[in-house]
């Protein structure tokens, strides 16, 4: 499956990462971004470091990973936007750099096209958009490769370190997200033989059920989601679904998402056969990528969640499969990559525009949705006055 590059490609490809890397390094100095979610963590991860507990009145009921982070910054005294900004950064970073192994040695990819893949990731709008949010992504898509990259290590020599390193990471990863779960068939894949498949299989499930016993709430959580009955839920969320794939392929923000819907659905419906042709390419060596994969798409379909953000930690491994697909059609690859990357420059553009905002910030976030509480944070209102406050 190795596909074949020229030599000046690592070298582009190579540099390109650089010069991404130093984009969102630039984001450091970035205002706090703030939005409903990101809002419940800080006053979580607050709640923590003052030892009040994780569970503030009128906050969800989010997993404790993510604000025990937050919650160190604080006590060592980096409880600051740039620090939530660097934190995200360097979890980006482990998690672009286990996507290139898994790549390399779970998809058989070349350098070149490795390399691709990974610039392209760095290139999604959403992962622009996210990576200077105190959002749980980062975070969560770092972990969760990081799983990866050892369990498909683990997979080509068989040690049981990187296996148990990679079980560990994957725990690691459902206390930050409860998606993380969608590891499970990795690891389980992780085993060559039938018979340990099949035992690991067995021990997933019972995890799976005590942990389900543990924390009934976020059974109750998905089964609220489905509560108009199983054919209306179903369709629901299989286009929620369709539409999410569609907005990461086509790189679309997600503030666009309502626009094109239709144009997306179509995208998704299409990326969806690529995906199983794919799987049916690799079916006599299915490894913890494909785990991942089938993983992440059934707990997206089953979660009663839409944003475009729940699929930033999988669609890195999809166009990793995209690029087992474009030997065949190097025209149409090179033609969508280089839309797809111009989108995601625009992306990142806008992004570092609204880092050097100044006190225009307030305005230019979110459409100024927030403009009135940044100006009282920041000192050009006071708390109730209407002419800058509503």
């Amino acid at each position: 499956m190795r596909i074949p590059s020229t030599s000046a490609w690592p070298s582009a490809v190579f540099a390109a990462l650089i010069a991404l890397a130093t984009v969102y390094l630039v984001q450091l100095p970035s205002p706090l971004r703030l939005g409903p979610d990101a809002s419940s963590y800080l006053q979580i991860a607050s709640s923590i470091a003052d030892g009040h507990g994780a569970n503030p009145p009128g906050t969800p009921s989010f997993p404790i990973g993510y604000p025990l982070l937050l919650a160190g910054l604080d006590t060592v005294g980096l409880g600051m936007p740039w620090a939530l900004v660097a934190l995200n950064l360097a979890f980006l970073i482990l998690g672009t750099a286990s996507l290139w192994v898994v790549l390399r040695r779970g998809l058989d990819l070349g350098e070149a096209t490795a390399g691709a893949v990974c610039v392209l990731s760095l290139l999604s709008s959403s992962v622009a958009k996210h990576a200077v949010m105190p959002l749980s992504e980062m975070v969560f898509f770092g972990l969760a490769a990081a799983a990866l990259a050892l369990l498909t290590l683990s997979a080509t020599n068989g040690r049981v370190s990187l296996l148990a390193g990679g079980v560990v990471l994957a725990l690691a990863a459902c206390t930050v997200r409860t998606a993380g779960i969608a590891l499970a068939p990795a690891v389980v894949l992780t085993f060559r033989s039938g018979r340990s498949r099949i035992v690991a299989a067995i021990v997933g499930i019972a995890g799976a059920a005590f942990s389900i016993a543990a924390a009934p709430r976020y059974l109750d959580e998905l089964s609220g989601g489905w509560r108009d009955g199983q054919v209306r839920s179903g369709y629901r969320e299989g286009r929620d679904l369709l539409e999410l794939l569609g907005a990461a392929v086509g790189n679309i923000p997600e503030s666009k998402i309502g626009t094109v819907s239709p144009f997306l659905i179509a995208i998704g419906a299409a990326t969806l056969p690529a995906i199983v042709a794919v799987l049916v390419m690799r079916r006599h060596c299915l490894g913890p990528v494909d785990g991942w994969v089938l993983g992440s798409l059934i707990v997206l379909f089953a979660w009663p969640a839409d944003d475009s953000r729940f699929l930033l930690p999988l669609f890195p491994f999809l166009l990793g499969y995209g690029a087992l697909l474009a030997r065949r059609w190097r025209p149409v690859a090179v033609a969508y990559a280089t839309l797809f990357a111009a989108l995601g420059l625009v992306a990142i553009a806008l992004s570092t525009r609204l880092t050097f905002s100044g006190q225009q910030f307030p305005e230019r976030y979110a459409d100024g949705a927030m403009a009135p509480t940044y100006r009282v944070a920041w000192g050009m209102a006071e708390p109730g006055d209407r002419a800058h406050v509503y």
